[in-house]
């Protein structure tokens, strides 16, 4: 009489070398990333947003903090264990928020960059608060939302219209 074996569970693998090196570099990252981070993000939160790039340092703290928090203990656990016991959900929250953090670093980025780029080659950098407008307006549209509300006149639309045809193209002749 044959008795059925019960299925062994499956070990996780073990480690190899290039994983603690990773879990090495992600350690000393946190020690000297969180502690830095945090004290930027008291002197940044202690004073006033005077300008458009403290508005840009500070996003960018934020998305710093996310990324030391969030992304760099549950690596440096999974490098560790290959082990998940959290249930299907808790992982997918989890990796929609190692996406969100580094999706928030990198737009910030973006953001400085165009900031940049838009001060060398416009005139609005002369103006600080047309240049405080651009930069709320490219931080909330890097976050998938606005938050003010664009004032569109009806002549701004119609000169729209007036340079495109019939197809929504460009007219441009």
């Amino acid at each position: 009489m044959d008795t059925p074996s019960l299925p062994t569970p499956e070990m996780p693998p073990e480690p190899i070398f290039s994983d603690y090196v990773e879990m090495t570099s992600l350690v000393l990252m946190f020690i000297i990333g969180a502690p830095l981070n945090l004290a930027a993000y008291t002197q940044l939160a202690e004073r006033p947003l005077s300008s458009r790039l403290d508005l840009l340092k500070r996003h960018l703290n934020y998305a710093d903090l996310l990324v030391l928090f969030v992304y760099v203990p549950s690596r440096a656990c999974w490098l560790l264990t290959y082990d998940w016991r959290g249930g299907d959900l808790l992982c997918k929250i989890v990796k929609m928020m190692h996406t969100f953090a580094f999706q928030s670093s990198s737009n910030i980025i973006v953001c400085i960059g165009l900031d940049r780029l838009f001060s060398v080659f416009s005139a609005s950098h002369q103006s600080p608060a047309k240049a405080q407008r651009r930069i709320r307006i490219m931080l909330a549209t890097g976050k998938g939302k606005r938050r003010g509300k664009e004032k569109s006149s009806q002549s701004q639309r119609d000169r729209q219209r007036a340079r495109t045809n019939k197809f929504g193209e460009p007219d441009i002749y």
